[in-house]
């Protein structure tokens, strides 16, 4: 029987499980580059397509991790997106998430439409992801 994962889906995904293992053992400045973006990008779109930046900012997903990770597999618009929805936030100007999710709500049509420009992108993320964690596993911790 093969160890080869059976999909792109299987192989990011069960990376993806190992490393946010391993960022809840660490944190995520113990986590390597190569880990963030699998981790940052892969998260963000389960999130994303789960309940687009609501969940995303209940969350507390780091946004320019998010965007920075997006940036280094050639998603360039998709990181805009990110960093353009964190933007709005910010002009809410609240720290308090009673404050924040009443801003989400009053701009629910543009937040989601960030959103779903993400998530269409599915297909591509996963497949950039596949070809990056090959590309890119001499820096992926194996004991996690």
């Amino acid at each position: 029987m093969s160890s080869q994962p059976a999909s792109d889906f299987q192989l990011v995904d069960d990376l993806f499980k190992r490393i946010a293992d391993k960022k809840d053992a660490v944190g995520e400045d113990g986590l390597t580059t190569s880990e963030r973006v699998v981790y940052f990008t892969w998260g963000a779109l389960g999130i994303l397509e789960n309940g687009s930046f609501q969940y995303f900012f209940e969350n507390n997903m780091n946004a320019e991790a998010v965007a920075k990770s997006l940036d280094l597999l050639g998603l360039t618009t998709l990181a805009c997106a990110v960093r353009e929805a964190n933007d709005k936030i910010s002009e809410g100007r609240s720290n308090s998430w009673e404050q924040k999710l009443g801003f989400l709500r009053e701009n629910e049509a543009f937040f989601d439409s960030l959103a779903q420009h993400v998530v269409q992108c599915g297909s591509e993320i996963e497949r950039k992801l596949a070809i990056y964690i090959p590309s890119h596993a001499a820096f992926f911790s194996k004991g996690n």
